[in-house]
């Protein structure tokens, strides 16, 4: 009789913990990834509103550029260089180092 009592009163408390924990890990990823998604749908409608898309150049740093183009260079002091064209390299044409820029997926 009492390890039928332990047995209940442990399944209980397991059941109770477990209730608990899948209230947390609710409450956790509703506010932590409805934040994140709620900011992926902002950041893609205004991305499309505006014709953008997020490129990042040699030295890490994120600019928006017209998606008008698919390929796009700069030189790392504010000046870039759109092209269609996959063989086009304004290093032949320009002053400077320009380097191609990558598209970030976040």
């Amino acid at each position: 009789m009492l390890t039928a009592q332990s047995e209940q009163f442990r399944r209980q408390v397991d059941a109770s913990l477990a209730q608990s924990r899948a209230q947390s890990a609710a409450a956790s990823s509703f506010t932590g990834s409805s934040n994140d998604d709620f900011y992926k749908r902002a950041d893609d409608f205004d991305q499309n509103m505006r014709g953008t898309e997020h490129m990042q150049d040699q030295y890490g740093q994120v600019t928006d550029q017209y998606n008008d183009y698919n390929y796009h260079w700069t030189d790392g002091f504010g000046r870039f260089v759109h092209t269609d064209d996959p063989n086009f390299d304004p290093n032949k044409y320009l002053n400077g180092d320009y380097q191609q820029m990558t598209p970030v997926h976040p």
